[in-house]
């Protein structure tokens, strides 16, 4: 007889296949749900970041204005003239009102409560060689025709529009334009001049549809100007500590020692005028809801508190109609020049 040969299988059985097959779609799919939720905690987080970095730099722009309100140059701060002829402009009144704020749904306030910001703009100063008739002769040049300019000699503070500012040479009426009130003093050698700073901060959408921290600012030749700061300022909030008795102590106001600017400019329960009051604020609380620009960067609309008081319930909060990603910055900036 002819011996039979044993014929050895070699390779893999269809379930071994069938099995293995199973075992790379499962770590397949596990990596890439790693990787789904890793992208989406980074970008999360990448969102998060980007809402920091813009409330810090509004914060920074805003800060820096706002502890310079009223800065003259100078301590020492009896006005010298009214400039009545821009009576109507809100940057007109650098010694009654340096800062004053606007409740949100007045007229250009729409979306967010305002903040004005006045005071001499001490990163220049231009020292005055002479002045006489009309004519300020300066040490430099760099004034513009049209600006507001602050005139100090540490004894009295002048706010008056350049009718001519030729090099080192400006000139301005003797009455400071069409019904202003005359210029009434003379300042010696050694008196500074400095550009008028005159800002206001608040929400607007810019041309991308997107909430922003908008700024107008004072030009150096009279003229307004707006400028986006930030992207993504959903609302803007703020409230003032006031200090209506001169101890450099906050009064304590009922239920929060920060008012609204309606109740700076109106309340009658709180001592002095309203430039009087807005004269005594001591510190600003600035509440900023940041949003990001792209939508669904959350897998469901996100519940949130703003600008509610403290003993608010939950049901309070605000229910996000999308799925983008809100936060909430609060800062406190203490006043300098006070």
């Amino acid at each position: 007889m002819t011996p039979r040969l044993k014929v050895r299988m070699l390779g893999m059985s269809l379930v071994e296949l069938m099995i293995a097959m199973a075992l790379g779609l499962v770590t397949v799919a596990a990596v890439g749900w790693i990787y789904i939720g890793t992208t989406k905690t980074y970008r999360t987080q990448d969102s998060l970041a980007r809402l920091q970095e813009g409330a810090r730099f509004a914060f920074e722009i805003i800060g820096n204005d706002l502890r310079m309100t009223g800065a003259t140059g100078c301590a020492y701060k009896t006005s010298a003239n009214t400039v009545t002829n821009y009576a109507t402009t809100w940057y007109a009144n650098l010694m009654e009102r340096p800062l004053v704020g606007i409740e949100q749904g007045e007229t250009g306030f729409e979306d967010s409560d305002g903040l004005r910001v006045l005071h001499a703009d001490v990163s220049k100063e231009y020292m005055v060689v002479g002045h006489a008739a009309g004519s300020f002769t300066l040490g430099s040049s760099g004034l513009a025709t049209g600006g507001l300019t602050v005139a100090t000699d540490c004894s009295h503070v002048a706010v008056f529009p350049a009718s001519t500012a030729t090099g080192a040479v400006v000139t301005h009426a003797s009455a400071l334009g069409s019904g202003g009130a005359a210029f009434t003093f003379t300042t010696a050698a050694g008196s500074r001049l400095y550009r008028l700073s005159a800002n206001t901060y608040r929400v607007a959408t810019n041309v991308a549809g997107q909430p922003a921290l908008f700024r107008t600012s004072l030009t150096s030749t009279g003229t307004t100007v707006d400028e986006e700061l930030v992207e993504g300022v959903e609302d803007m909030q703020v409230t003032y500590a006031v200090d209506t008795n001169g101890d450099a102590i906050p009064d304590d106001f009922d239920p929060s020692p920060y008012l609204t600017a309606e109740e700076v400019e109106s309340d009658a329960a709180i001592p002095g005028t309203a430039e009087e009051r807005w004269r005594s604020v001591t510190s600003v609380h600035i509440s900023l809801l940041m949003r990001t620009v792209e939508d669904n960067v959350l897998p469901e609309p996100q519940t949130y508190r703003f600008n509610l008081p403290l003993d608010a319930d939950a049901a309070d909060a605000t229910l996000a109609g999308d799925r983008r990603l809100r936060k909430v910055f609060t800062h406190v900036i203490k006043l300098r020049n006070r």
